[in-house]
C-alpha cells in the first residue's frame, strides 16, 4: 500500500475526533463524568460555603503562546454539564500570543468556581499536546528538505516511540 494511504487511514482521524461525531462525544462525556467525579466539583463545600449568589464573568487567559486545542471540547463540557455559557473568539488550532483572553465563561460565580479547575486542566493538557506538536514540526521544516517528519517515530517497536533524545537525535536538537 502506498505510504500516503497508510498515513491518511491511520493517523488522520480529524473527522472523528469531533463531538459531532457519536462515539467520541460518548467517550468524552464518560472522561467528564469521571473528572468531575474525582474533582468533586458539584460538591465543592469551599465554594458552596461561601454562598455566593452573584452571576458573573471568568476569564482564562494564557500566560505564554500557545496552539489552542480542546474549545469544542470545553463548549461540550460546558453545555453538558452545567448551567454556564462558554464564548471564544478562537478555534481550535489557531496560534495565540501570550496574554489573550481564550475565552470567557458566563454564569453564577459558585459555579464557575467549581467547574475552572477541571475546565483549566482540559485547556492545559490539549493545548500542550497541539503546541509541543507544532514545536516538533516546526523544527522538521527548519531541518533539510530529505529529513522525513515520521523519523522520530520508531518502526521496530511496538507502538510509536518519541522519547526526548531520539527525538533530539533524529531532528538534530541540541539536548539542553
Amino acid at each position: 500500500m502506498e505510504k500516503n494511504f497508510l498515513i491518511q487511514r491511520y493517523f488522520q482521524r480529524a473527522d472523528q475526533l469531533t463531538v459531532t461525531h457519536s462515539s467520541y462525544r460518548k467517550n468524552i462525556s464518560k472522561l467528564f463524568s469521571w473528572l468531575l467525579e474525582s474533582d468533586r466539583a458539584k460538591n465543592d463545600i469551599t465554594t458552596s460555603g461561601l454562598g455566593f449568589k452573584l452571576k458573573t464573568s471568568a476569564r482564562v487567559v494564557n500566560l505564554e503562546p500557545i496552539v489552542i486545542a480542546g474549545l469544542e471540547e470545553i463548549d461540550f463540557f460546558v453545555s453538558s454539564f452545567s448551567s454556564l455559557s462558554f464564548s471564544s473568539n478562537y478555534k481550535d488550532g489557531d496560534i495565540i500570543k501570550n496574554g489573550k483572553t481564550l475565552a470567557t465563561l458566563h454564569g453564577d460565580i459558585s459555579e464557575i468556581l467549581a467547574f475552572e479547575r477541571t475546565i483549566l486542566n482540559i485547556l492545559q493538557r490539549l493545548s500542550g499536546i497541539a503546541t509541543a506538536t507544532n514545536n516538533i514540526v516546526r523544527r522538521v521544516r527548519n531541518q533539510s528538505a530529505n529529513v522525513d517528519p515520521w523519523a522520530c517515530l520508531n518502526p521496530r517497536a511496538g507502538r510509536p516511540s518519541l522519547s526526548r533524545r531520539r527525538v533530539r537525535r533524529r531532528l538534530q536538537i541540541p539536548v539542553k
